[in-house]
């Protein structure tokens, strides 16, 4: 870290993450995030943005 260089490499997908609305930046939470979350699961979504 000292030379500027990251020690480890993201090797997981996360296009599944936090579900957000992307115009306004707010994160949804509680229910609406999960019933959002198994939406893009089901529906293999390539966003987790509504």
């Amino acid at each position: 870290m000292k030379n500027n260089q990251t020690p480890w490499r993201k090797e997981w997908d996360s296009k599944y993450g936090i579900t957000h609305n992307p115009y306004t930046g707010s994160v949804y939470q509680g229910l609406n995030s999960k019933f959002l979350r198994f939406n893009t699961l089901i529906r293999e979504y390539s966003s987790n943005a509504y």
